[in-house]
């Protein structure tokens, strides 16, 4: 045959275009020879990642790896609505922060969302000016502590399921 079939193919992937099954079903069987699996050559997915993949459900066949697969996806739900439950507690959770003066505090959710600010009269009385700029730092304040622990809540989440727990390198 022209084409793709004649070539890149040899042998009896080549015998698949002759007797007429195509194409696709070459294709097939080139994706499937290449290291023993349908998905030949990488790991996990019935490729031929060797004696210690083929130990743990992968390697060989045209499906020896799903079961990897199979794992991945549960461990991805599970960690999914590990996520959900942490992000529900955040929400229920209060930090609460004062100003540097001590005039102000302000609580926060642990998803950073202002529930309540309350000014002490003493400041009241020293005017607009310092009230904002005590609110201001009681706001960031708290913001920040909040966002803080729910990081590192998320960090340890995502350390118990193996993913990586800082930013993505640069």
């Amino acid at each position: 045959g022209s084409g793709w079939c004649g070539a890149q193919l040899r042998g009896r992937r080549a015998d698949a275009c002759a007797r007429g099954r195509g194409a696709g079903a070459a294709r097939a069987m080139v994706m499937q020879d290449k290291k023993g699996g349908l998905f030949g050559g990488f790991p996990g997915l019935g490729g031929g990642g060797g004696d210690a993949e083929k130990k743990e459900g992968g390697g060989g066949g045209l499906f020896g790896g799903m079961g990897n697969v199979m794992e991945a996806m549960k461990k991805a739900k599970e960690f999914t609505d590990a996520t959900k439950k942490l992000q529900d507690e955040l929400k229920g959770r209060e930090i609460s922060v004062k100003s540097e003066c001590g005039l102000v505090t302000v609580v926060v959710s642990g998803q950073q969302v202002p529930i309540s600010v309350s000014i002490s009269d003493d400041l009241v009385a020293k005017g607009a000016d310092a009230i904002s700029a005590a609110v201001t730092d009681a706001m960031k304040k708290a913001h920040d502590e909040s966002l803080s622990r729910m990081r590192e809540e998320l960090a340890a989440l995502s350390s118990q399921y193996g993913l990586p727990t800082g930013p993505p390198p640069q």
